[in-house]
């Protein structure tokens, strides 16, 4: 048996739906990006729908070409709150569950406003 891991989300059911038929060799696992890389990393996982941000930065993972989730154009998943100006922030809460939200975050922090938060 075979393990695969998968985000919860439903963007991403179609990536999955055909290995949970009846009798398939696979396991679905889901879970948030971050725990699915971690049990990837682990060796729990044969393979797993991860973070971009994890798949290009983890020695040794490749990715399969031509799955994902893409978009060809403006996506607003990654959301920045803040009670101060942001050149002003010094601390960026980051979100347990994703990788590539928390990544691009400091970098549009870093590159656009100079800004080199602590995380936590």
């Amino acid at each position: 048996m075979r393990n695969v891991g998968c985000v919860p989300y439903v963007n991403a059911r179609p990536l999955v739906h055909f290995l949970e038929r009846e009798g398939s060799p696979i396991s679905i696992t889901y879970d948030t990006p971050n725990r699915l890389a971690e049990q990837l990393r682990a060796g729990t996982l044969d393979a797993a729908l991860v973070s971009s941000w994890m798949a290009l930065n983890e020695p040794g993972w490749r990715a399969a070409d031509g799955v994902g989730i893409v978009s060809n154009g403006p996506v607003e998943s990654v959301r920045l709150f803040s009670k101060v100006p942001i050149r002003d922030i010094q601390t960026l809460a980051l979100d347990p569950a994703s990788l590539t939200s928390n990544c691009l975050a400091q970098v549009i922090l870093a590159k656009t406003y100079d800004v080199n938060p602590n995380c936590r």
